[in-house]
């Protein structure tokens, strides 16, 4: 009798063995199960903390901004921005929300790749994008670039004209 409890308990210990072994296998199963439903855009989740949790007043209307190329001055941009989004300046989601809506091409490219991470308010967004375009305030416009400014052919004069006010203005 004495073997056949022992018989049963070895047997009951090697069950218990295979049993731990399963269940390690089938929560790597799941595991793995899981890695393939998730949904493969986790540039949603980078950005969602930027743009998902905004809540916009019921009467609110994104004012029409004058896109920025990355080729002028990033402080004056901004300050324009500030400008237009004075009502809700300070409440720090709705210009961080808002600011794609003022950017073009490669900059707006530049602003969708931020880290979420670095931007937390607008304060913080404010100084990435000074950071990034700085180059654009060292390059200020002299005399010589104005002198060199010519009147493309395919250009009319009113063009060129306001293109050399705008670049005087600078210097």
């Amino acid at each position: 009798m004495e073997d056949a409890i022992e018989s049963l308990e070895q047997q009951n210990q090697e069950l218990r063995g295979e049993n731990q072994e399963l269940r390690s296998k089938m929560a790597q199963m799941l595991e793995q199960m899981n890695k393939l439903n998730k949904p493969k855009t986790p540039e949603l989740d980078k950005h969602k903390d930027r743009s998902l949790n905004v809540v916009l007043p019921t009467n609110f209307k994104v004012p029409k901004f004058e896109k920025y190329k990355g080729s002028s001055c990033p402080r004056i941009h901004l300050a324009m921005y500030c400008r237009k989004m004075a009502s809700y300046i300070h409440q720090d989601r709705i210009p961080v929300h808002c600011f794609q809506d003022n950017l073009t091409g490669a900059v707006l490219s530049c602003y969708v790749n931020i880290e979420s991470g670095r931007v937390n308010t607008w304060r913080d967004l404010a100084e990435a994008f000074v950071r990034q375009y700085k180059y654009n305030e060292d390059m200020a416009p002299d005399r010589s670039r104005l002198q060199n400014l010519s009147k493309a052919d395919s250009k009319e004069l009113k063009d060129y004209v306001q293109r050399w006010r705008e670049l005087a203005a600078e210097v």
